[in-house]
């Protein structure tokens, strides 16, 4: 089983950061983040996929501050039709994976075919 850390509420959303193999994985990055708001979980990713259709999500490299314009250039948009698809593709790079983004327009990448350019972008590699 893999971990991630939630945050958000019902109201506003949800937002998931990162992908952990053990709990103190995710407690230590967790613990070490500034940008973290205090009211986050550590929540086991359950592979159960029901829909099968297109959806957009939004990714975020590590680094993003949701406070600053100056790190914009760190969201990504992102078309999978599996959200498994999206935490397969930005395990290990300290990415967020957030809620779903109602928009057919301005996507980055498509899950998997693009999943090693995201990851290089996540990692901040030239994408040429």
């Amino acid at each position: 089983m893999k971990y991630t850390i939630m945050i958000g509420n019902p109201i506003d959303g949800f937002g998931c950061y990162g992908v952990f193999e053990t709990t103190e994985a995710a407690l230590t990055w967790a613990n070490h983040d500034a940008h973290l708001s205090n009211d986050w979980c550590l929540m086991p990713i359950q592979a159960v996929e029901i829909e099968d259709e297109w959806r957009t999500y939004e990714v975020t490299a590590a680094g993003f501050d949701a406070s600053s314009s100056a790190t914009d250039h760190l969201v990504f948009w992102v078309k999978a039709k599996r959200g498994a698809h999206v935490f397969e593709a930005i395990e290990g790079t300290g990415a967020g994976f957030h809620n779903l983004i109602d928009s057919e327009s301005d996507i980055d990448f498509w899950l998997p075919r693009d999943s090693d350019r995201l990851r290089k972008a996540l990692l901040g590699g030239d994408l040429k």
